[in-house]
């Protein structure tokens, strides 16, 4: 009999692309209900397979997709107020309740509750929760970087909980970046954006070796600010062609993920 070891439910998409997949699908469907298939496509994959079928779960998992009728999904209100938010307070209370609505997430936090572990006790840990070999890199990595990425988009600090974040949200004030994110592994060095730079028309976040750009602007100024984020985060960004995507998923995660869907 096949007794093959699988791992417990974890998501293994990073908040930061779980967001851009998520756009996709809004951009092309908005919050109508729809067939998995169909998201999957609109995520740029040719339909529903172990790979989309993952992603789909995560996006799942952190609230950003909710499961309708029987092999449909739809886009949530939070992505929604994520990706066109009504004020910063609100995004930023989005994210953190994104950030750290995995299960997985939330018992690590409870494990850990003095800050961030570090990715050694991490990996200990999951061995102890009977995570497979093959599945341990790709659940760290969706951790760490969606911590990190939480840090960098709203200001959360590593010492506190991420549920103090939305009780801690200042009123809307113009946005102004001075990201901190440290260096990763196989990335080069990076420059720091201007420390009074602001965009009062348009979101602009940058973190993770990507920028994100939403809103208008009407004015030569609020161009000049935009050219302006460009150029500082122009030398974080990969050269064209180079790749972005996460790395392949866990096999023994594909069949339970596909049921997840359901």
């Amino acid at each position: 009999m096949n007794t093959r070891m699988r791992s417990p439910k974890y998501p293994g998409t990073p908040l930061s692309q779980a967001i851009d997949y998520v756009a996709k699908i809004h951009k092309s469907e908005r919050t109508n209900p729809i067939d998995r298939a169909v998201a999957a496509q609109a995520m740029g994959y040719s339909g529903i397979s172990g790979r989309s079928a993952k992603v789909l779960a995560d996006l799942i998992q952190y609230g950003l997709l909710e499961k309708g009728s029987k092999n449909e999904v739809r886009v949530s209100r939070r992505a929604v107020e994520i990706l066109h938010p009504e004020s910063e307070a609100s995004k930023r209370e989005e994210l953190a309740a994104a950030a750290f609505e995995p299960e997985l997430f939330q018992r690590i936090n409870e494990r850990f509750p003095d800050g961030k572990p570090s990715e050694a006790s991490l990996r200990s840990y999951f061995v102890r929760e009977e995570f497979t070999d093959s599945a341990i890199p790709s659940a760290v990595r969706a951790y760490m970087e969606t911590y990190e990425f939480l840090e960098n988009a709203t200001g959360y600090e590593s010492h506190s909980h991420p549920s103090q974040l939305a009780q801690e949200s200042v009123p809307d004030q113009p946005v102004k970046r001075t990201p901190t994110m440290q260096t990763q592994q196989n990335t080069g060095g990076q420059s720091s954006m201007p420390a009074d730079f602001k965009a009062p028309q348009m979101h602009l976040d940058w973190g993770n070796k990507r920028a994100w750009v939403s809103g208008h602007f009407a004015t030569k100024a609020a161009a000049q600010e935009l050219i302006d984020f460009a150029n500082a985060v122009m030398a974080t960004l990969p050269d064209e062609g180079a790749t972005t995507e996460s790395p392949p998923v866990a096999e023994d995660s594909d069949d339970d993920e596909l049921n997840d869907l359901y």
